[in-house]
């Protein structure tokens, strides 16, 4: 079995890897289209940024009145 593929983002200002996962975006007969991104902990969003390393950042806690 082979390892996951290890992915660099960048959590609260520092730079550590993550195992990616695959996220399949659609499926038909023609093929598949799917994405790479790296694990997400429960209470993280994962923020795309174009040309650089992608951040993970704290979701914050829900307010209830």
């Amino acid at each position: 079995m082979r390892a996951a593929p290890q992915m660099k983002v960048e959590v609260d200002g520092a730079i550590v890897t993550r195992p990616g996962v695959v996220d399949v975006l659609q499926q038909d007969r023609a093929g598949i289209i799917a994405r790479m991104r790296p694990q997400l902990l429960p209470g993280e969003i994962l923020v795309e940024r174009l040309g650089r390393i992608p951040t993970i950042v704290k979701e914050p806690p829900c307010l209830s009145t």
